[in-house]
């Protein structure tokens, strides 16, 4: 019936608003609103208009405004402000489950197809906003936007924006437009670009080209070039995959591709192939030539199961690789390469433990190797085989007491180890002429002009028995062990004299040898406390804590050739005595008769800290004078002269609060010669002194913290320029109005660390060492500016260290970092001016003069 008028019911406090429900719209279009609903009703026409905060909710979104009017006969709604000029009446469509939220002047909206139009609206995406003057939303993904503007600034105050005739957003993740240009503070950038595509979602990985970089290097010999050209790939959540090359107009290009795999808990691998080939720019260049250069590099983590893992770091280039094709200082500057292969194995009872690893190092500059591996290790755990069933490793059961049964421990461990060592006479060989010397000893003769084996292999295996508490006391602890070494190989030398070359000649003798090594040692060790009651100050109370102990170790005379390990020959300075393992895998060189008593000291310093508060209640703290104070030394009994061995001096304290100190130094009992070397002469016949110190070491640290209330910097809000507002110019009279100075309340913090060593020289000054370092210097001067530094003196060479100073601030879309060091000879400044999303900061990166936000005296980059 044309013309109705229906007035709705106020609100009730207990009903809420009105609302109402047609279900004439499949499905159910529900509204409701705070004023009144007209509704005009026609043969043709059904319309209804909600006045006042107004609600029209559909399963396809939820359309608030000032007001809503209903087509119900073409299902559609539309939404204004209205007569209300308030922020809750401008209209707004929120999508469902608060996936999108669109705000327009005006909004036209199909509940039975999900579209929509728009009039100079606003859309928050995941990561920035969007601004268009005219919007169609086709789909609950898809949205058009002609005339519109894209930033991550805050929509009132975008300092940068990409400006576009069309933008088409899909689902608020990728945003594609045409006909754009760059605005940075309103100022147009000259170059437009005539297309794009920002993912404007959070970061992810996926599959596309890389953003390749127009560069200029050594253009007389490479020309210019495009780098990292090339294609991202994703294949699934476990495998990625990435190719990419570098093309100048010389001919040079440089490929690598590269592919991971990881899959969490089990396994992480990377792959990585390099190759190069690099000329000038004409065959009738002056020293034209052609360089080509490859790399492989595999890493690789598995866990096998929980007691099993394999690891392999495997690392293969030419010897130009780097230095062709990085711009990496570190690897520029390598001079090797490293390989390892290593398998662990721990057995689920924790019985024993096995390993084995193959390593490969080679020398760029002539092309040596060293092949150590295959190799392999196996360690039983420490058992006791003369406990009762279930005891073990010194442990007895039930609550029983230990006997010497269960104190006897035995410890066992081998090592099996192969090497391979290649050394080319002609550094300007292959570098892969090495593969063929591993297998033919003619080949390897050859190219090094070795005699040796190749090859070297040997096994080494420990034993070690200890028995503990020999003594039936509480107040002594006397130990005893004995360990053993045993060692085979395949072939030992001989040594003989050759008088017409006057020289010794050494000689490869096959077949089956062992060493052997031992020694048996006693030790005892007690504590002693030493009370005194004495009282300063605040303290009350001392006690000394005496750790003493003694070890006795014994070992025969192993250069007695009836242990089989060393030989002697006559020459003509006397006969010398050599060992048959010295060119093995393991060396064994016989000692001599041992009889060594070795002391150690250690004390510990404590007191009582009593402090009353006004009301009498006392507080009691225990404080460490010192931590430690150790002595330690020995006495050789085996030895004719020098028996005694250097004191070694040894202190750590942290009486003063917060503050770390130690202190080491080393003295000896003996005179030395014009030359430096011990002689048999005591100290003190000579100069007096019952000690001469030879290295002193004192060093503090400690770390300082203030302003824990932390500044509070208010922020400036934002205000358009005005020219006609004079008030940025109000007068200022330093006299009637006196600055007020901010309060220092910032949070800082620095470590202060001091060292000072002092070593003794033969025939010249001591040498000394006094460095003052503060590292860590941090100021948080508000949530948003930081200034970190470190800085050094050096007291005895009177000139600062190598320093660092960094300042960060982070903005409303931007963060600006400054990092430099002024001192030293190695002077460098970085400085970065960079929006916070990333994706467009390489946008940034590769537009000319924009490119400037990142400045830096140095050269290098880094590539991979």
């Amino acid at each position: 019936m044309p013309g109705m008028y229906g007035q709705a019911n106020p609100p009730n406090p207990q009903l809420g608003q009105q609302r109402s429900t047609i279900e004439g719209i499949k499905p159910i279009l529900s509204f409701d609103a705070r004023d009144s609903l007209i509704l005009t009703l026609s043969d043709s026409t059904r319309i209804g208009t909600l006045f006042g905060q107004a609600n029209a909710n559909h399963e396809k979104g939820l359309l608030t405004a000032g007001q809503v009017s209903l087509y119900l006969h073409k299902d559609e709604l539309e939404a204004t402000p209205g007569a209300d000029s308030t922020v809750e009446a401008i209209p707004l469509l929120r999508r469902p489950n608060d996936q999108q939220e669109l705000q327009s002047r005006r909004i036209l909206f199909n509940v039975e197809s999900g579209k929509g139009k728009f009039e100079a609206a606003e859309i928050q995406v995941q990561q920035g906003t969007l601004q268009g003057e005219a919007i169609k939303n086709i789909s609950e993904s898809v949205i058009f936007i002609e005339d519109g503007r894209y930033s991550t600034c805050p929509p009132n105050h975008m300092t940068y924006y990409i400006r576009a005739n069309r933008l088409k957003v899909v689902d608020q993740e990728e945003i594609f437009f045409t006909n754009a240009r760059l605005f940075v503070l309103d100022i147009p950038y000259p170059l437009p670009i005539p297309f794009g595509y920002i993912p404007a979602g959070p970061e992810s990985r996926r599959s596309g080209l890389l953003q390749p970089t127009f560069v200029v290097q050594n253009s007389s010999r490479r020309g210019l070039g495009l780098q990292q050209v090339g294609w991202f790939q994703v294949f699934n959540e476990y495998l990625t995959g990435q190719l990419s090359g570098d093309v100048y107009t010389s001919g040079t290009y440089f490929l690598q591709g590269q592919a991971q795999a990881t899959v969490t808990d089990k396994f992480s691998s990377n792959l990585t192939l390099g190759y190069s080939r690099e000329q000038g720019m004409e065959p009738t260049d002056p020293g034209f030539a052609e360089n080509v250069s490859r790399r492989i590099s595999l890493t690789h983590r598995q866990t096998i199961s929980p007691y099993s893992s394999v690891n392999a770091a495997i690392n293969f280039a030419s010897s130009n690789y780097f230095q062709r094709n990085s711009y990496n200082i570190d690897e520029r500057a390598s001079t090797n390469s490293n390989s390892r292969l290593a398998y662990q194995f721990r057995d689920p009872d924790n019985r024993f433990n096995f390993n084995t690893n193959l390593a490969i190092s080679q020398r760029f500059q002539d092309n040596a190797t060293s092949l150590t591996g295959p190799s392999a290790s196996f360690s039983l755990r420490s058992f006791a085989p003369f406990a009762p069933e279930g005891g073990q490793d010194g442990r007895a059961t039930g609550g029983q007491e230990s006997t010497w049964r269960d104190r006897f421990i035995v410890t066992y461990s081998n090592t099996f180890n192969s090497r391979f060592s290649y050394q080319p006479l002609d550094s300007l060989s292959s570098p892969d002429s090495w593969t063929q010397a591993v297998f033919d000893p003619a080949t390897y003769r050859e190219n090094t002009g070795e005699e040796t084996t190749p090859w070297q292999v040997g096994l080494r295996q420990n034993v070690s028995l200890s028995l503990g508490q020999l003594l039936p006391s509480q107040f002594l602890q006397l130990n005893g062990s004995v360990n053993l070494t045993e060692v085979w190989v395949p072939m030992t030398v001989r040594k003989s004299y050759n008088p017409e070359t006057g020289s010794l000649e050494t000689t490869e003798v096959p077949g089956f040898a062992a060493g052997h090594q031992g020694s048996a040692s006693l030790s005892l060790n007690t504590t002693l406390y030493g009370l005194a009651d004495w009282k300063i100050g605040s303290l009350e109370g001392f006690r000394h804590t005496f750790k003493p102990s003694i070890a006795m170790s014994i070992s025969p005379d192993f250069q007695d050739e009836s242990w089989g390990m060393t030989r002697t020959i006559e020459t003509p300075n006397g006969p010398q005595t050599y060992s048959i393992f010295e060119n093995s895998i393991y060396p064994v060189y016989a000692s001599g008769k041992q009889w060594s008593l070795a002391y150690n000291i250690q004390n510990t310093f404590e007191t009582k800290q009593v402090k009353r508060d006004s009301t009498g209640e006392e507080k009691t703290n225990v404080l460490r004078l010192i931590d430690q104070l150790s002595l330690t030394g020995s006495y050789n009994l085996a030895l004719d002269s020098l028996r005694l061995s250097p004191l070694s001096v040894r202190l750590t304290s942290r009486a003063v609060p917060n503050i770390s100190l130690q202190a080491s130094a080393s003295y000896r009992f003996y005179s030395v010669n014009e030359l430096g070397q011990p002689t048999n002469e005591w100290v003190y016949r000579s100069t007096g002194k019952l000690l001469q110190p030879t290295r002193f070491r004192l060093s503090a640290s400690t770390r300082i913290r203030g302003g824990s209330r932390g500044a509070t910097v208010e922020s400036a809000p934002y205000l358009p320029y005005n020219p006609s507002d004079l008030s940025y110019f109000n007068p200022y009279e330093p006299i009637l109005e006196p600055i007020t100075p901010y309060p220092l309340n910032a949070p800082w913090s620095v470590n202060l660390s001091f060292s000072y060593s002092w070593i003794w020289q033969n025939n010249a000054p001591a040498r000394k060492t006094a460095i003052l370092n503060a590292r860590s210097i941090q100021f948080q001067l508000s949530d948003r500016w930081n200034v970190s530094t470190q800085l050094g003196y050096d007291f005895i060479r009177k000139e600062l260290t190598p320093s660092q100073f960094s300042l960060n601030r982070r903005m409303e879309c931007w963060n600006l970092s400054m990092q430099f060091n002024p001192f030293g000879d190695f002077t460098y400044y970085f400085f970065r001016l960079n929006v916070d999303a990333g994706q467009l900061q390489n946008l940034f990166q590769k537009l000319p003069v924009l490119n400037n936000l990142e400045r830096s005296s140095s050269p290098y980059g880094r590539r991979f």
